[in-house]
């Protein structure tokens, strides 16, 4: 198996995340630092609102994404995957804004049509990249998600 396979069976594993779902200021935060104690839990925020590539966000640790040791080798990893981090913070922004439950009613229909817009779809295999470089770096059996966003829970 050359370099590019496997880096695509990487890509293609199934990674176990539990997802954390609920609103804002739910104490998913609280509850994630308790799991983070687990050895073989990773506490990963709130992947789906791209934090991570914004320099002025903070980590659970205290440092910014981009001056912790944790996230600047995940962060480097997947933008040297061709991930524009710009396009997952957009595509968040455009489909989890608040009140946007018809996007969300019409993105489940088009899903079952296989027809998703192409920015969504871009979002959505960021993420699983961004997901497989965690599992990869960390050596987690289970990871934790705790976006606050109905779409992105779906």
């Amino acid at each position: 198996m050359d370099k590019k396979e496997k880096s695509i069976s990487n890509v293609e594993k199934k990674i176990p995340v539990l997802y954390i779902a609920g609103t804002g200021r739910n104490g998913s935060t609280l509850m994630e630092r308790v799991l983070n104690e687990i050895p073989s839990f990773f506490t990963a925020g709130e992947l789906g609102q791209g934090w991570v590539f914004y320099k002025e966000k903070h980590c659970l640790c205290g440092k910014q994404f981009d001056e912790c040791p944790v996230w600047e080798s995940i962060v480097k990893d997947v933008a040297r995957r061709k991930v524009e981090p710009g396009s997952i913070i957009e595509a968040n922004n455009k489909y989890n804004k608040k009140g946007t439950i018809t996007t969300f009613l019409k993105l489940l229909r088009l899903k079952k049509k296989q027809a998703l817009p192409d920015d969504f779809k871009q979002y959505l295999k960021g993420l699983q990249i961004l997901y497989s470089v965690i599992a990869k770096k960390r050596d987690c059996k289970i990871m934790t998600d705790s976006t606050p966003l109905t779409l992105y829970g779906y």
